[in-house]
């Protein structure tokens, strides 16, 4: 989503984009760097097993490594000494400048207040990860 504006498998529900997150093949846009397809690539693969990410924290210093992140120095990130790239003007805390208005313009939602409208855990009802049967290694 970030790299892209979009995700990379779409559907009208969550089923059909699980279907599609199994069946497709991963598609990217042409405007991405080979390291960044290469990235994505290792990071979306279908099996589990193979995904860069399942075996941490050992994949956590191949993804470091990864070329899409030469540039970065991993210690200075750490001990927060890098300049952010994007520094948004603020003028006002109090104000949504730095949103788009298709965002600002939305309606407030109701606020739940009753633990009935709320799913509950381990409920089956409106179950939001439903479908999905992998479970990382702890």
């Amino acid at each position: 989503d970030l790299m892209t504006g979009n995700p990379p498998f779409r559907g009208q529900n969550h089923a059909k984009i699980q279907d599609n997150i199994v069946k497709q093949k991963l598609v990217m846009p042409y405007f991405l760097s080979p390291d960044a397809k290469d990235l994505l690539t290792r990071l979306l693969r279908k099996d589990p097993h193979k995904r860069l990410g399942y075996c941490m924290p050992k994949d956590l210093l191949t993804l470091k490594k990864h070329r899409f992140f030469r540039k970065i120095d991993w210690k200075k990130l750490e001990a927060r000494e890098l300049e952010p790239p994007i520094q948004p003007m603020v003028t006002d805390p109090e104000l949504a400048e730095n949103f788009a208005p298709e965002f600002t313009d939305l309606a407030l939602s109701p606020l739940v207040t009753s633990k009935d409208a709320w799913p509950m855990s381990g409920s089956t009802k409106d179950d939001v990860f439903g479908g999905f049967s992998f479970v990382a290694s702890s």
